[in-house]
C-alpha cells in the first residue's frame, strides 16, 4: 500500500515535470522556430532609433515589446563600478566593446534573447505579438539576429545637422554633448571604429532591410506623430505577418525609388572593391500628373526607363586591387608606405621604436608614450580622424562615374538632346564624393536620390548650388526587397 501511494506520487511528479518541460518547449518556439516577428533597430546618435521604436511599441500597445540593448550595458556597468550613476556615451561605447570582445560580437543579444525566453515563459507570446530590439550597434548582432527568419533591420537616418541640434547645448532636446566637437567626435567612433568589436553602425546601416528618415520634429502626443507611427506600422505589419503565415501580403506594390535604388544596389554587387561597393542608376522618371486623381494604387501613373547604369570598378582590361601587383587595395598599399616614413611623433617629436614602426598593424594602434597621440589615426592621410585624403588615388572609376560616362555613350548614340536632361534622376548607394559631384552637375543631372545616412557636405553644397535637388532614399532596401514584394 506504502509502495503504491509512493509509486503514485513519483508518477504525478514525472507528469508535472513533462507538462513544464513540454510548455516551455512550446512557449519557447515562437521564438526558436521563427514564428515571432522581430524588428531590430539601429541609427546614428541622435538620429532617433530609440523614438521610432518606443513609437512603433506605443502603436502596437500589448503587442508590441521593447528590449534596449544598451540597458544591458548600463546594468552591467552599473553593477560593476557599484554605481547607480548613468554612464557617459564614452563609457557606454567602451564598456559595450569590452562586453563583444569577452563573449562575442553578439553577446548582447544573446543577453536580449535570453530575457525573451524568460519573458516567454511568464507571458506566452500570441501571433500578433511583435519583438523591438533597440540600439544594435554591431553587425556581429545584425547576422546573429538573422538566424530568426522574421527579423527585419529597421534604420533609422537623420542630417547630421538635425542630430546636433537634439545633442548639443543647454538648449538641445536631450543635451548630451557640451560641444559640436564632442558630438563629432563620439559619432565618428561610433559608425565605424577599427576593431570588430567596436561600433559599427555604417555597416549596420548597411545590413538593413527598411530605411525611416527621421528629420521632422514630432512632438509627443500630436496628431502628426501618431498619424506617422500608424501609417508606418500599416505599411510593413501586415506584409510581414503575411509572409511569415505563408499567405498572399496585401496589394501593396513597391514605390519606383524602392525598384531604382535596389537596381543600383544589384550593380554594387558587380564590383570588386574590398573596402565599399556602390552601385550607380540613371533614370527617365515621368510623372503623368494628369492621371493621378484616377489611378487606383500609389503611382500607376509614373513611368520609369533607366538609360545607364554603373558601379566603382578598375577600368576596363586593368587587374582589380586584390588581383594586381600588391594583392590589396592600392589605397592601403599607400598607406603602408607613408607609415614606414614616420619615425618620430608629429605631435611633439618623440622617437618611436623601431619594433613598432616596422609593423604596420602595431604601429596602427601605437599610442605615443610621450604625448599619448595615436599617431598614425590623426596625421597618415586616409585615416578616420585625418586632415588628408587617399580617396583621390583611388585606382577605381567612382559609380556615379561610371554611369555618367554610359550615359553620355546614350545620349551621342540616340542623339537626345542637352535640354532632356533635366528629367533624369541619379540613383547611388552612397553619397557622391566632390569629383562625382561636379561630374552630376556638368552632366545636366538635376536630381539625386542617396541611401547611406551620410552626406558630404562638401558634395551636397556642390549640388546644392548648382540646384540639383539632394533626396535621402527611404523605404525597403534591396536586402528585403523580395522578401516583402515577392
Amino acid at each position: 500500500m506504502a509502495k503504491s501511494k509512493k509509486a503514485k506520487t513519483q508518477k504525478k511528479v514525472i507528469k508535472k515535470k513533462k507538462r513544464r518541460k513540454g510548455n516551455s518547449v512550446i512557449k519557447a518556439g515562437k521564438i526558436e522556430n521563427g514564428n515571432v516577428i522581430i524588428l531590430g533597430f539601429t541609427g546614428s546618435i541622435g538620429s532617433g532609433a530609440t523614438f521610432v521604436s518606443k513609437g512603433f511599441k506605443q502603436n502596437l500597445v500589448e503587442n508590441g515589446r521593447y528590449f534596449e540593448l544598451s540597458k544591458y550595458i548600463t546594468n552591467r556597468f552599473r553593477k560593476e563600478r557599484g554605481t547607480k550613476k548613468e554612464p557617459t556615451i564614452k563609457q557606454k561605447q567602451d564598456y559595450g566593446n569590452k562586453l563583444r570582445y569577452k563573449y562575442g560580437n553578439s553577446a548582447l543579444v544573446n543577453m536580449c534573447l535570453q530575457n525573451l525566453r524568460i519573458s516567454e515563459r511568464n507571458k506566452s507570446f500570441t501571433d500578433d505579438t511583435i519583438i523591438l530590439i533597440d540600439g544594435i550597434r554591431n553587425d556581429g548582432e545584425v547576422r546573429s539576429l538573422r538566424a530568426f527568419p522574421n527579423f527585419y533591420l529597421v534604420s533609422v537616418h537623420a542630417n547630421e545637422d538635425v542630430r546636433i541640434n537634439r545633442l548639443v547645448g543647454d538648449e538641445a532636446s536631450r543635451s548630451l554633448f557640451d560641444t559640436k566637437e564632442e558630438f563629432k567626435a563620439a559619432d565618428e567612433r561610433d559608425r565605424q571604429e577599427d576593431k570588430k568589436t567596436g561600433q559599427q553602425v555604417n555597416k549596420c546601416n548597411y545590413l538593413a532591410d527598411i530605411i525611416i528618415n527621421n528629420d521632422d520634429v514630432l512632438q509627443d502626443d500630436t496628431d502628426r506623430k501618431r498619424q506617422f507611427f500608424s501609417e508606418t506600422v500599416e505599411k510593413y505589419i501586415p506584409t510581414m505577418k503575411a509572409i511569415r503565415e505563408g499567405k498572399r501580403p496585401p496589394d501593396h506594390p513597391p514605390a519606383i525609388n524602392e525598384i531604382l535604388m535596389t537596381t543600383a544596389y544589384g550593380m554594387s554587387q558587380r564590383s570588386s572593391c574590398e573596402k565599399r561597393k556602390v552601385g550607380a542608376i540613371i533614370a527617365y522618371v515621368s510623372e503623368y500628373k494628369e492621371l493621378k486623381d484616377k489611378i487606383k494604387r500609389p503611382e500607376d501613373n509614373v513611368r520609369f526607363k533607366i538609360v545607364s547604369s554603373g558601379y566603382n570598378e578598375v577600368p576596363l582590361g586593368t587587374d582589380p586591387c586584390k588581383l594586381g601587383q600588391y594583392g590589396m587595395c592600392y589605397r592601403d598599399h599607400i598607406k603602408r608606405q607613408l607609415a614606414k616614413e614616420i619615425k618620430f611623433c608629429p605631435n611633439c617629436g618623440k622617437r618611436i621604436p623601431t619594433g613598432i614602426s616596422a609593423s604596420f598593424k602595431k604601429f596602427s594602434e601605437y599610442k605615443c608614450s610621450k604625448c599619448k597621440t595615436v599617431i598614425l589615426e590623426k596625421y597618415l592621410p586616409g585615416r578616420v580622424k585625418s586632415a588628408g585624403r587617399l580617396l583621390d588615388i583611388c585606382r577605381a572609376l567612382h559609380g556615379e562615374e561610371a554611369a555618367i560616362l554610359g550615359l553620355e555613350k546614350v545620349i551621342e548614340s540616340s542623339q537626345e538632346k542637352l535640354q532632356d536632361r533635366g528629367k533624369l534622376i541619379l540613383y547611388t548607394t552612397t553619397f557622391p564624393c566632390n569629383l562625382c559631384a561636379n561630374k552630376i552637375v556638368e552632366a545636366g543631372i538635376k536630381c539625386v536620390y542617396y541611401s547611406e545616412p551620410y552626406a558630404e557636405e562638401e558634395s551636397k553644397n556642390i549640388l546644392v548650388n548648382a540646384g540639383v535637388d539632394v533626396i535621402k532614399f527611404e523605404g525597403v532596401k534591396s536586402t528585403a526587397y523580395f522578401r516583402l514584394y515577392s
